[in-house]
């Protein structure tokens, strides 16, 4: 057997064997990895270290790795400490920049957590700044109504601007606001959607990986996530894309490094453990 797998991963030893290809499914799953993020509770970066490192042939004559299916709960946080957590108003004249903690949002959630920075922020004015986000299930779209005058958002400086759908760098209203006035987004919310795909990252196995706009990151999958906040995203692929792994051919590997990221590369935190099935193809 070229493969020594006995780690403490759980895998599927099935070998698939078509005339001179083999393959081999492994199950990786962050419960059992050691975590590397250094946000407490982050479970979207993790290492696996082998009991015996695993060995591909000196003749083989081809490596292929492919994501074959993944099981993830979408706990991802659409808003964090690097993405979509600020907002600027002016109030009286007065700019504030307004910081909100990483969490899983609503937009009741965003509705309350800026009014109590602004109470916080403007303790001077009175009467105390304070907005109320309206939804329109039709359109998608959302509303932000100035429950005082005096009252404007800067959006250049306002990273949530992605997440209410005001892609706009301009300061809204024109004027300061009048009592209740509204201003409505250009463009759909997207509370549970900031993050559309999942993609796992791991050069060592891979390589450059999945070309993302003509550039190797180390991308082994991608997941899309079609579950809401809270609920299990269980993906298989129809057709796994494989990614050429010659590379790996007389190597030992005693270790893996996997990342969760969104379909940018960025970094994510997940609050949920996960799971995935790779295949490994191997030509003589």
């Amino acid at each position: 057997m070229p493969f020594r797998n006995n780690y403490n991963q759980k895998s599927l030893s099935k070998d698939v064997i078509h005339g001179i290809e083999k393959r081999y499914n492994f199950i990786f799953n962050s419960v059992n990895g050691t975590l590397l993020s250094n946000i407490a509770n982050d479970k979207s970066q993790f290492n696996v270290t082998f009991h015996n490192p695993i060995f591909i042939p000196d003749d083989a004559s081809s490596v292929s790795v492919a994501l074959h299916s993944a099981n993830i709960v979408n706990s991802v946080q659409n808003i964090t400490d690097t993405l979509y957590n600020t907002i600027t108003f002016i109030v009286e004249g007065s700019q504030q920049t307004l910081t909100l903690p990483s969490g899983s949002y609503s937009l009741c959630d965003i509705q309350t957590t800026i009014n109590e920075l602004l109470a916080l922020a403007y303790t001077a004015v009175s009467p105390l700044p304070e907005i109320k986000i309206l939804a329109n299930s039709a359109t998608q779209k959302v509303s932000i109504q100035f429950l005082r005058a005096n009252m404007q958002i800067d959006w250049s400086n306002s990273s949530i601007k992605f997440i209410l759908g005001f892609d706009t760098n301009d300061i809204q209203p024109t004027n300061p606001s009048t009592l209740n006035q509204i201003i409505e987004a250009n463009s759909i919310a997207r509370v549970n959607w900031a993050i559309t795909n999942f993609l796992i990252v791991c050069p060592q196995l891979c390589g450059d990986g999945l070309p993302l706009n003509s550039q190797g990151r180390g991308i082994l999958g991608g997941i899309p996530i079609i579950a809401k906040p809270g609920s299990l995203i269980s993906y298989e692929a129809i057709n796994p894309l494989w990614i050429q792994a010659d590379v790996l051919i007389g190597k030992a590997i005693s270790s893996l490094d996997f990342k969760l990221v969104n379909e940018r590369v960025q970094e994510i935190v997940m609050t949920e453990d996960f799971n995935f099935v790779v295949v490994l193809k191997i030509h003589y």
